[in-house]
Formats: C-alpha cells, structure tokens, sequence
C-alpha cells in the first residue's frame, strides 16, 4: 500500500460522516497530491499535512474546545459498551432457554418417576 492510500485509510477511520462526504474530504488530499501519489512515502504526507488525527481536526474543528477525534472516540467506546451489553443479553436468552430446554427434558423424563403397572382386574363387561 502507497502513503497517500494509507493516509487516506486512516483519515476515512477518523471520519464519522457519510460514505459521500468522506470522499469529498479524500478527494481533497487526492488532488493536492495526484502527480506524487506514487513517488511520496506516509511520513513525507505526515509531514506536508500533519498526522490524519491533526488533519482531521483542523479540517473539522468542532466548537466548545472539543475536537472532532475525541467525540469520534467517545462514539466508538459507546458502540463497544453496547455491543458488549448486547452481547451479554443474547448469552443470557440463550442460556435461559437451554436451561428451560434441560429442565423439562430432566422433569418429563420417565426414569423412576412413575412406578411399575399395576393391573387391578383382568375382567371383562360381558354384557354385550
């Protein structure tokens, strides 16, 4: 992979924003740099641009003295907690209906639960 591929991997990582307005940012870098894209190196664009992290930043700079990576941060820690929480209730549905699963095979099973047969009468109505 060249350097400006992965500068640009990296800053599209950074991005929180629709796929169409990644590419308008990613366009920019592309055009700015097109007749070197083969010959410059990632710490050639690192140093022309600054990392993707300041990149980003300065290009979206977000009011109140927060910048754009930490809130992206805070997101993505927010993602994982959910999913973590999401993975845990589907463990806990599947374990519950395992357990409800065994509980009734253990309690419907005939295994010494009801004695042996016992026939009171071998008679008939003859009647009929």
């Amino acid at each position: 992979m060249n350097g400006l591929k992965q500068y640009e991997n990296e800053v599209s990582g950074l991005l929180d924003c629709p796929q169409e307005e990644k590419e308008y940012y990613l366009k920019g870098i592309r055009e700015s740099f097109a007749p070197f894209t083969d010959q410059m190196t990632y710490e050639q664009l690192v140093k022309k641009l600054g990392t993707p992290e300041e990149w980003v930043n300065s290009l979206l700079n977000i009011t109140d003295g927060q910048l754009y990576v930490e809130e992206i941060r805070k997101k993505t820690k927010r993602k994982r907690i959910l999913r973590l929480f999401a993975a845990l209730a589907i463990v806990l549905v599947i374990g519950t209906i395992a357990y409800f699963i065994w509980w009734n095979e253990r309690t419907r099973s005939f295994e010494g639960a009801y004695g042996e047969i016992v026939i009171d009468s071998l008679e008939t109505d003859e009647r009929n």
